[in-house]
């Protein structure tokens, strides 16, 4: 069984990846591979250390960890709109998804 770290890490470093090739593409900027891996590696120990910082909500509620932050309905009478993208590195294929709730967290539409 893969460990979450590894997961974790291997999302990262193709987000990485995906960043130095843009960078390449479109400013043709050249990024060394070993810089590219030890930012990912550093970003994910950024992570874990913000991770367990308190953060206050945004509502002005109490302060809670970052583990107990999650989705919060609209105000009454609102909507909320969520949208996620994803491509491949090499190619021009892309998708989107977006899906729009209600106060209620009822789902009134949705695209991709």
């Amino acid at each position: 069984m893969v460990k979450a770290n590894m997961v974790c890490f291997l999302f990262r470093l193709c987000y990485e990846i995906w960043c130095a090739r843009n960078k390449k593409c479109f400013e043709g900027t050249d990024v060394d591979v070993a810089a590219t891996v030890q930012k990912a590696q550093r970003s994910i120990v950024n992570f874990k250390s913000a991770s367990t910082m308190l953060v206050e909500t945004l509502s002005g509620g109490p302060i809670l960890s970052i583990y107990d932050v999650h989705w919060t309905p609209p105000f009454s009478g609102l909507c909320k709109l969520n949208v996620d993208a994803a491509g491949l590195i090499k190619g021009d294929k892309w998708g989107i998804g977006v899906v729009v709730r209600d106060h209620e967290v009822v789902v009134v539409g949705t695209s991709s």
